[in-house]
């Protein structure tokens, strides 16, 4: 494993367990978050030990903040920009750093985007939020990406992807980052900073206060001005999919409607890979932290239903809610019945378009000769027996209704599938 963890070991001896679980949770909680293994050989397991605690106590994490020197220079930098972007990703979220993001934003009155990963961490509805940029995103983050002077990257790794909107050519840029290894990878940094995205973003916020004054650049409407009118150009685009009343039903109506539906509720949504990710994300306004699960570096289809899963036992409070398509229910489906057993109540909105979406391209002789990308299937009758509510809904008028129907079932800790039968809709909010 210790090439996709932080730290490996195994444990030789029984009484160095406690030496290895302080190390082991130390490396957990310090530094780029991500996993560790302690392997534990059978005869180490199945020892005697007088005192199975060994005086262990929990260990505490070390948070670290870039040095004064550089955190002096990136803020001059930004403050003398003509047209600075804030480029937000998943280590505010990590961090918990999204207060002090948001007074940085506000104080020094610099658009926001995130990226996919790290959507949530600046609320959608914020007059200084330009929404999120992964393949798909609003029409203003491409905008903004091409007239900003200077990026600023926060709790981004600035890699390239097809799952993160292109920096263009020639921007300066400063970087914000807990591992080393994402300074100066893909795109050029000219202000590396190394440390904590909270600490090093209070630190950034006491030193623009000093040149700029206490309150700053506050006041000035004229950064989010601009911001509205963009998005109301782009909101015109798309306006006629996300309110369409064609059947089968347009999947942006779904995106549109479910929004409504949920208004009020503190939610928990994410989506599996391909079109529900593509049309979800630029359009699904993320209003609290950790209210969005953004990814799709792997791509993997049936990934939402797990996700969905781990989020309502962790957050039991939330009403929790992923987008999947028909192929993706192919692979992961079954876990309705994990669901059902042990009372989490999901809500699954499966877009059934009887198709994979998009993919004529990439499959086209095996389409052609043995219609490889059609699929057919009644997911309701699955979802059933599987021991879900389940519902089939085919009209645009149906939809608010069938999901406040579901959600009376989740509420109550039954998972919900509502299988909605879409139209396939290859046209993308990708503007780059």
């Amino acid at each position: 494993y210790q090439h996709v963890t932080k730290w490996v070991a195994r444990i030789n001896q029984p009484g160095r367990i406690p030496e290895f679980l302080r190390r082991a949770f130390t490396y957990l909680r310090t530094g780029r978050p991500g996993p560790v293994v302690l392997e534990l050989p059978q005869d180490v397991a199945a020892a005697d030990l007088e005192d199975p605690t060994g005086g262990y106590k929990s260990a505490e994490g070390a948070r670290t903040v870039a040095s004064p020197q550089n955190i002096r220079a990136a803020v001059r930098a930004i403050v003398g920009a003509r047209k600075p972007l804030l480029h937000a990703g998943a280590g505010v979220l990590y961090s918990e750093a999204w207060e002090e993001l948001r007074e940085f934003a506000e104080l020094l009155q610099v658009p926001v985007m995130t990226t996919l990963p790290g959507k949530s961490c600046f609320p959608e509805d914020h007059p200084l939020s330009l929404g999120c940029g992964g393949l798909t995103g609003p029409k203003p983050v491409a905008r903004y990406l091409a007239d900003c002077d200077l990026l600023f990257a926060v709790g981004s790794s600035l890699s390239v992807s097809a799952f993160a909107a292109p920096i263009p050519a020639g921007k300066a840029a400063v970087q914000l980052t807990l591992d080393e290894r994402d300074l100066n990878k893909d795109y050029p940094v000219d202000r590396p900073l190394m440390g904590d995205a909270k600490g090093t973003l209070a630190a950034m916020i006491e030193e623009a206060k000093r040149l700029t004054g206490k309150e700053g650049k506050k006041g000035d409407g004229a950064v989010a001005a601009g911001i509205r009118a963009a998005k109301e150009e782009w909101m015109g685009e798309w306006v006629s999919l996300l309110t369409s009343d064609e059947v089968p039903i347009n999947p942006y109506r779904v995106i549109h409607d479910a929004q409504q539906a949920l208004a009020g509720r503190e939610t928990i949504v994410t989506h599996d890979a391909g079109s529900p990710r593509d049309q979800l994300a630029p359009f699904w306004c993320a209003l609290k932290p950790n209210s969005y699960i953004g990814w799709g570096k792997s791509t993997h289809l049936g990934y939402s239903l797990p996700l969905a899963l781990g989020a309502k036992v962790a957050r039991p409070e939330k009403t929790v809610l992923h987008f999947m398509g028909d192929a993706a229910f192919g692979m992961s489906g079954m876990e309705v019945a994990t669901a059902a057993r042990n009372g989490i109540g999901i809500l699954t909105l499966l877009l059934n378009n009887s198709c994979l979406g998009g993919y004529e391209k990439h499959i086209p002789v095996a389409t052609k000769l043995y219609g490889t990308r059609f699929i057919r299937g009644d997911y309701r009758k699955v979802a059933e027996g599987l021991g879900a509510y389940a519902e089939r809904v085919e009209e645009p008028k149906e939809i608010i209704p069938a999901i406040r129907r579901a959600l009376e079932r989740t509420d109550a800790g039954k998972p919900a599938l509502l299988e909605v039968i879409t139209k396939e809709e290859n046209r993308l909010s990708r503007y780059w």
